[in-house]
């Protein structure tokens, strides 16, 4: 007869394989670790292109001083479309979460099992002390 701590350890090798096997298909495939930190990189310095169109005043020359992140897109006789690089704080808040994960700081999804024996403690009392009184869980117009 196989014990219960026998079939832990069972189904524990039994992940770990499965784990070995996915890894290796990832690695063979050319996403491994380093891929994976060459990628964190970018997402962690990520930027978007925000349009802004501008309309030429009479005055003003026709050659656009342009600051670092700025770059025109399309100019016209009247108007100017600018794009400008700002941060994309979305993609990296999520990079940072992705370098967290990578690095283990946070604890893994099964250790956060809650322990249910006071909840069980309660409900047992609860059983033990007879039946609800009527009116305290239930309306009395229901009936």
């Amino acid at each position: 007869m196989i014990t219960a701590k026998e079939r832990r350890a069972h189904a524990g090798e039994a992940k770990n394989d499965v784990f070995k096997q996915r890894l290796a298909a990832l690695e063979s495939g050319g996403i491994g670790f380093n891929a994976l930190v060459a990628y964190l990189n970018k997402e962690i310095n990520a930027q978007r292109t925000q349009l802004i169109k501008m309309k030429k005043g009479a005055n003003e020359s026709k050659k656009v001083r342009l600051s670092r992140g700025v770059h025109i897109m399309y100019e016209t006789t009247e108007e100017i479309l600018l794009g400008v690089d700002v941060v994309d704080w979305g993609i990296r808040q999520n990079a940072r979460q992705d370098a967290h994960r990578l690095r283990c700081d946070y604890p893994r999804a099964d250790s956060r099992k809650t322990d249910n024996k006071d909840r069980l403690d309660e409900l047992m009392r609860s059983f033990a002390a007879g039946p609800v009184p009527r009116g305290k869980y239930m309306d009395d117009d229901n009936e």
